[in-house]
């Protein structure tokens, strides 16, 4: 059974990276399918992606239920897709360096809300 607050969290996800701004490149890392609907794993990329630069990830939404990581992820990406369009700070920042984000890395669980994906693991490596 779906739950409201993850659904409405997926079609924010969704929304994000439909609209993703310039200066924002959404790849997909793959996806699960539930009840018949396909659940993409959007993945959000900011800045330069020399590898040799350093970067960071914020990774979330690994167990269903804990929404707030989340919720958070989320809120750290709203505010940089905002900023692009006029920090030049945030530019020069991005520009020595790489921002990986993935906002829900368990949509299955998050839209259940249960701490398990839908195949019922919960250990990390089966998400």
């Amino acid at each position: 059974m779906a739950t409201p607050h993850g659904r409405a969290l997926l079609d924010e996800l969704q929304a994000l990276a439909d609209a993703a701004p310039a200066g924002c490149r959404v790849r997909e890392a793959g996806a699960i399918t539930l009840s018949g609907h396909r659940l993409p794993l959007p993945v959000f990329l900011l800045g330069d992606a020399d590898p040799a630069l350093p970067g960071f990830a914020v990774v979330a939404g690994v167990h269903g239920l804990e929404r707030i990581g989340v919720e958070v992820a989320l809120a750290f990406l709203r505010s940089l897709l905002a900023r692009l369009a006029w920090d030049e700070a945030l530019h020069q920042l991005l520009a020595r360096l790489h921002v990986v984000l993935m906002p829900v890395i368990n949509p299955g669980g998050l839209l259940r809300g249960t701490r398990a994906n839908p195949a019922g693991e919960i250990g990390r490596a089966h998400v």
